[in-house]
């Protein structure tokens, strides 16, 4: 199933009001019922639920009407300091062009200096445009984006959330509400901090109204089931392990279950992007 989140499409219903007391949030419409029990939903309450029902309701229309006789664009985002990303992002996007998506491939800038990513035995980035902060007004011009979004002790890694940081002015406006969005990740221990990350950061795809199409299980033919080997793969999306010192490199299994995520996302972008 998909997530369809209420982003700030409330807001000339009153979510942005601050003149009164009352629920409703990106997540979802909500009221405060008071510690007794006694506080009825408020006629601002009642109205941003009416707007969380339109909005939900216009994203299961999208998957009934007619497909659009055009080409899908998705945009693969993502930080890799040293390529366990990278090569998910690669076969993801790979994965969606196979079914007739056109994909592009943008990395987040670099907050590090050329000293501490040597010193860290960092390689040299990939020849992938860099989704810098001017490039980021061509966000609304695309479907849909998977993020890729390695681990920092349990959470995104700060170039990815300085990314996010930088979309304020699409916010604004409201520019990605509705856009299909995914997350795969790579931690560098087991039980490292993959689901958190991913959870972590759905708050910002949240805010932005972005509906959130997660993996599932829909990767158990690739091995999402297998106890046999240690492997990545989690209902949030792709994910490895790179080894506490980033000399594992993602498994032929956590690679046929990118490529699956790749499938998922490019058929339900078909099904819902008109």
């Amino acid at each position: 199933m998909v997530y369809v989140p209420l982003g700030y499409q409330a807001g000339g219903d009153g979510q942005f009001d601050l003149s009164e007391i009352h629920g409703v949030s990106p997540w979802g419409a909500s009221t405060l019922a008071g510690a007794d029990g006694s506080r009825q939903p408020s006629q601002l309450e009642l109205k941003c639920a009416s707007k969380h029902g339109q909005v939900f309701g216009n994203a299961v229309k999208r998957t009934l009407a007619p497909a659009p006789n055009r080409k899908f664009k998705v945009a693969v985002i993502y930080y890799s300091m040293y390529g366990h990303v990278k090569k998910l992002a690669d076969e993801i996007a790979a994965s969606m062009k196979e079914d007739g998506l056109t994909v592009d491939l943008f990395q987040v800038p670099e907050l590090l200096g050329a000293d501490v990513l040597k010193a860290m035995g960092a390689p040299p980035k990939t020849s992938d445009p860099i989704m810098d902060h001017a490039k980021t007004k061509t966000l609304a011009d695309y479907d849909g984006f998977v993020f890729g979004i390695p681990t920092r002790f349990g959470s995104a890694a700060a170039q990815m959330k300085a990314f996010f940081d930088g979309t304020g002015q699409l916010w604004q406006t409201g520019a990605l509400a509705g856009k299909l969005c995914a997350t795969f990740t790579s931690t560098g221990t087991a039980n490292g901090g993959q689901e958190s990350t991913h959870m972590t950061t759905l708050t910002n795809m949240v805010h932005h109204g972005m509906i959130y199409v997660p993996l599932g299980y829909q990767a158990g033919g690739e091995g999402q089931f297998d106890m046999t080997e240690l492997h990545g793969g989690s209902p949030w999306g792709a994910s490895t392990f790179a080894g506490a010192d980033g000399s594992r490199q993602p498994s032929k299994m956590e690679m046929n279950i990118a490529k699956k995520q790749g499938k998922v996302f490019a058929a339900k972008v078909k099904q819902m992007c008109k």
